[in-house]
Parts: C-alpha cells; structure tokens; sequence
C-alpha cells in the first residue's frame, strides 16, 4: 500500500509542476523523485524573485467522501503536517488543484469542530485529521 500511495503522490507531483511549467514564470528548482528519503516539502518553485515550498496531495478515496484527509503523526514520529515546512498544501482534488498556505491549514486544525481523527496505514500506524471539504 506504501509504495502505492507513494506513486500516486509523485504522479500528482509532477502534474503540478507542468500545470505550473504551462503557465510560465515559474521555475521549478525542486522537483525530485526521492528513493524513499523525505524532505522538508515535495518542491520548490522559484517565481523570479522569491521561492514557494508546496506539499502536493492526493489520494484516491477523497474524490468519493468529499473530505480531505490531514496527516499528523506517523507511529510515534511527527509526520505529514507536523513535519512539513512548506509554505503551501497542495490538494489535488480528481478534477482541479486546490491549494492553501500550510498556516491556515494548520488554524483551521485548530479552530474547527467539524473534524474527525482516523488512523490509516498498513498497520494503521498513521494518524490524520479528516475535515469535509466545505470546511474550506
């Protein structure tokens, strides 16, 4: 399922940075295919004077529950959000990209009561926020 969900994210990875590379301006300082080494965020965008991390997302069950799932903590490790120095998240939602800064993502984990706790993972060792999508 790891390697699985890991291709997935890659794919939307690079989807991203040609919709960017399209739109032109940009360029893309940062976009690797690590084996198996996470970083700090997925890439890094330089737009002629300053630079954005983003976080790109996706997975194939939110296109169905119309929530976006937040990872927080893996085993016992900060993962995912608490982790992330990104300056943006990126979603990909099935049919668009959605994107927001990582602070206010992280206010609305904070702020908003509609939200759930779930545990995912091919031992269920990774914890997650789930938040329905019109939260946003």
């Amino acid at each position: 399922m790891f390697e699985e969900d890991l291709m997935i994210g890659k794919e939307a990875e690079l989807d991203f940075a040609w919709i960017l590379l399209k739109r032109g301006k940009w360029t893309i300082s940062n976009i690797e295919l690590p084996e198996w080494k996470f970083e700090d965020y997925d890439m890094m965008v330089t737009y002629p004077s300053w630079d954005i991390s983003f976080e790109v997302k996706k997975d194939n069950i939110r296109p169905r529950s119309r929530e976006i799932w937040i990872e927080f903590q893996d085993g016992w490790r900060p993962s995912g959000i608490s982790a992330s120095k990104a300056d943006f998240y990126v979603y990909n939602l099935g049919w668009e990209y959605w994107s927001t800064p990582r602070s206010r993502l992280l206010n609305l984990l904070l702020t908003t009561e509609n939200k759930r706790l779930c545990q995912w993972g091919d031992s269920w060792e990774v914890k997650l926020w789930v938040i329905p999508e019109n939260e946003f």
